[in-house]
Order: C-alpha cells, then structure tokens, then sequence
C-alpha cells in the first residue's frame, strides 16, 4: 500500500468509528487504525532512510568528482 492508500484507509476507519454506536465496531476499527498507522511508519521510515542513504551516496559522488578536478 501507498501512504495514500493507508491515509484514505484511516480517515475512512475513523469516519465509520465515529459514526458508529456499536462498541465491538469500534474496537475493530481502533485496532485497524493501529495496524494501519504502524504500516504507515514502517513505510515512512523506509522511505526516510532511502533518501539518506540515497543524500550519503551523491555526496560521496560529489566529494568523488570534487577531488578529481583538484
């Protein structure tokens, strides 16, 4: 899933939890919000850590071409 995907998910949850009267419904849908907001983590550290991973490689790649030119 996309972080847009678990958004429209978790706003959509929220909206039948709060709209609900039915405490079993409720509970279901606070456990789904969990579950989804600790995928939500998940894929945003993955992303956070591409990105630095991806930020170390072109500084490397600068200093690289940098000390070429000296």
């Amino acid at each position: 899933m996309t972080l847009e995907q678990i958004d429209n998910s978790i706003f959509w949850q929220e909206h039948v939890r709060d709209n609900s009267r039915d405490p079993a419904q409720r509970a279901r849908c606070n456990a789904a919000i969990e579950k989804l907001m600790a995928q939500r983590m998940e894929i945003k550290r993955a992303l956070d850590e591409r990105a630095l991973d991806r930020g170390a490689r072109e500084h490397a790649a600068w200093y690289d071409t940098s000390a070429e030119l000296r």
